[in-house]
């Protein structure tokens, strides 16, 4: 006596003429991946009993990202070209190097789609560029493109780079520059992937793609 039943296990635990009255029913779950469903536990005749029932299993459909018919052996149905993630706003579905959000990888495509910023861009690079490295005032910087093995760096003088353009070329994502403008004077720097395919310069602020004609920088200048 004076025990709490509430293990329901058929047994009236307490001696009170009743049987399993302090289980506390709680959440239950059941089915898996499409077909999961959620439920209630109550104790049925000393066994733990749930009023979850599983959905019903569907064929395979891909493009919503579910597990339709509810068995995780079973792979899911891709798109036509394998990015299932993305299918249904693929603007390309003949290659799963293209689609919304793709990199771009240095493969002589446009991997982006209409809406990403680099749609209509050939291979440019992407992410901040600029002097990352802490102090390192004179090392430029951008993020690695996949496929690429080397980069065209090109400075100038001015922001539409006609004053003054040159270009190097350098096999590291990186870049040094040892010269110091002098006092008034700003340089201007841009960067693109060079081989195996050389890529885009990016845009203007008009969204214009660049187009820029620079002679070689002298190999003095930069290392």
């Amino acid at each position: 006596p004076g025990v709490t039943d509430d293990s329901c296990d058929g047994l009236d635990q307490d001696c009170n003429g009743q049987v399993d009255e302090d289980f506390v029913p709680g959440p239950t779950a059941c089915g898996v991946g499409a077909c999961a469903s959620a439920g209630v536990s109550s104790c049925v005749n000393g066994a733990v009993a749930s009023t979850c029932i599983p959905g019903t299993p569907s064929p395979e459909t891909g493009c919503d990202g579910l597990d339709n018919d509810c068995n995780p052996a079973t792979p899911d149905v891709l798109d036509g070209d394998g990015d299932a993630a993305t299918c249904k706003t693929d603007c390309d579905d003949s290659d799963p190097s293209i689609y919304p959000g793709a990199p771009e990888i240095n493969d002589a495509k446009d991997n982006q789609c209409p809406g990403d910023l680099g749609y209509r861009l050939i291979d440019e690079t992407s992410g901040d560029s600029g002097f990352h490295t802490p102090g390192g005032k004179s090392e430029y910087s951008w993020p690695a493109q996949i496929a690429a093995s080397s980069y065209e760096v090109a400075v100038a003088t001015s922001p539409d780079f006609a004053n003054s353009c040159q270009t190097a070329r350098t096999d590291e994502p990186q870049w040094t520059d040892v010269e110091i403008p002098n006092a008034g004077v700003v340089f201007y720097y841009l960067n693109r992937p060079a081989t195996p395919f050389a890529g885009s310069w990016g845009v203007r602020s008009s969204r214009v793609e660049r187009t820029v004609s620079c002679s070689a920088l002298e190999p003095s200048r930069g290392r």
